[in-house]
């Protein structure tokens, strides 16, 4: 048995509860985080295009002699406008025999549609409506510790982020299937934003949960490629 190293596991609850509880979600590539934010100059255009016009004809008429313009280097200040919220992409692994349940359904196909299904919008609103995926605008409020759909991520101990949306999922199965016709692998592609805009605080989030099971899943990403299993 080979231990998975924490920094390719990922952690997902949705309100208080584990998404794919004992199933190991496996991360297949390096994370890249994507922090962006917008600048503008201090002061906008205004009056100055005219002042350039009239500095240039100025120094034309007088051969150089008497140039201006209306751009000062301090119109240049980049004042802060925007941050947007933090952004990844992932990918997550799913293996038949990760766990001791040696169970395709359970280890492979079930953790990937719970997870699929936090894209997607539900039936339930009143007159039919449909209820969004995401937790509620409620759940920006510091009185509001958990949205029974505010989704929670960890990251081994690089990151942990208190509510994100999933903003994408490509599930892919496996044409190989164990006896009951399930599939045996699967990967799953991540789109990820924080809810709110990205801070320092969010980056500085040390409030892991603590590592339970001691790393003890099997590493089947490679075994299973190396031994090409198919049904």
């Amino acid at each position: 048995m080979i231990t998975i190293p924490e920094g390719k596991r990922l952690r997902l609850t949705v309100g208080s509860e584990p998404v794919a509880s004992g199933i190991p979600l496996i991360i297949q590539n390096p994370i890249t985080l994507s922090l962006t934010s917008t600048f503008s100059p201090l002061l906008g255009g205004g009056n100055t295009k005219m002042l350039n016009v009239l500095g240039a004809a100025f120094a034309a008429v007088t051969k150089g002699k008497i140039a201006f313009s209306g751009q000062y280097e301090q119109l240049g200040f980049q004042q802060w406008e925007s941050t947007d919220p933090l952004a990844f992409s992932t990918e997550l692994n799913f293996y038949m025999g990760s766990t001791n349940l040696n169970d395709a359904k359970r280890e492979v196909y079930d953790p990937m549609i719970e997870i699929s299904k936090l894209v997607l919008p539900e039936g339930g609103g009143g007159a039919g409506t449909l209820i969004g995926p995401g937790p509620s605008v409620l759940s920006v409020s510091d009185k509001v510790e958990y949205s029974f759909r505010t989704i929670v991520i960890e990251i081994g101990r690089v990151l942990r982020i208190n509510s994100i949306i999933i903003k994408k999922a490509e599930p892919t199965f496996s044409n190989e299937t164990d006896e009951n016709e399930y599939p045996i692998w699967g990967k799953l592609a991540l789109d990820i934003n924080s809810l709110s805009t990205a801070t320092v605080g969010m980056l500085d989030n040390r409030g892991f949960e603590p590592t339970i099971g001691g790393g003890g899943y099997t590493d089947t990403m490679n075994s299973l490629a190396a031994k090409k299993i198919v049904s």
